[in-house]
Parts: C-alpha cells; sequence; structure tokens
C-alpha cells in the first residue's frame, strides 16, 4: 500500500511538473496589416517581416516598426518592397522571445504617406 502511494505521489508531481514547463512556454503572435495596394505581416514564428504589393499603380510598400528591447531601448526601423505589382519581400529578425512588436503598412505615395493603424505582433 505504501508503494502505491509514493507512486502516486512520484506521479502527480511529475504532472505537475511538466504541465508548469508547458504553461511556462510563450506563444507567438502573427497578425497582419493592409492598406491599399499591398499588406505587411509579422509572422511570429521566424521573426519576420513578409511586405507585399499588390497593385500595379507604381508606389511601393513599406512596413514601420518599433520594439521595445529586453534592456528596455526602443528599437525602429523601415523595410520596403520596391519590386513593384504581385511581389513580396521578407525580413528577417531577432527579437526576443515574447516581446511585443508594433508594426503598419504603407503606401509610399504623395506625402503624408497612407498608412493603416498599429498592429500588435509578438514575437
Amino acid at each position: 500500500m505504501r508503494r502505491l502511494h509514493r507512486a502516486s505521489v512520484v506521479g502527480a508531481s511529475a504532472a505537475a511538473l511538466l504541465l508548469g514547463f508547458a504553461g511556462s512556454a510563450s506563444a507567438g503572435v502573427t497578425n497582419t496589416s493592409s492598406v491599399e495596394g499591398g499588406y505587411a505581416i509579422f509572422q511570429d514564428y521566424g521573426d519576420k517581416f513578409v511586405v507585399c504589393d499588390t497593385a500595379l499603380d507604381g508606389w511601393s510598400v513599406y512596413v514601420t516598426y518599433t520594439y521595445i528591447r529586453k534592456d528596455g531601448t526602443e528599437q525602429r526601423g523601415t523595410h520596403y518592397n520596391t519590386a513593384g505589382n504581385d511581389t513580396c519581400r521578407t525580413f528577417d529578425h531577432d527579437f526576443g522571445e515574447g516581446r511585443t512588436v508594433n508594426f503598419r503598412a504603407c503606401l509610399d505615395w504623395w506625402l503624408p504617406d497612407l498608412c493603416d493603424d498599429w498592429r500588435t505582433g509578438v514575437a
């Protein structure tokens, strides 16, 4: 009887430990920002932006982003797709896991550029 009790305690402890590890993994969030003539996707798996041009209008689509590093400093950037209609370009990053990335797609035309609202992804 004592062995059965110990086995139950050990089994329950192991299960709790495994569940604790499973719960601590952070899940990323992929999101999309669209603008007339194109869109930008933040892909959490691989920490990358995909910027696509979908219109034969002569204007480039770009993504602009902000990211707070673990040390508290801000990283800002912009990636352009200048390849034209029906093309996508991929831009790789290495953001910290579980960190928030704010971004939006824009159309590079007359000032001010046409931009979507800010979207949020999680690396």
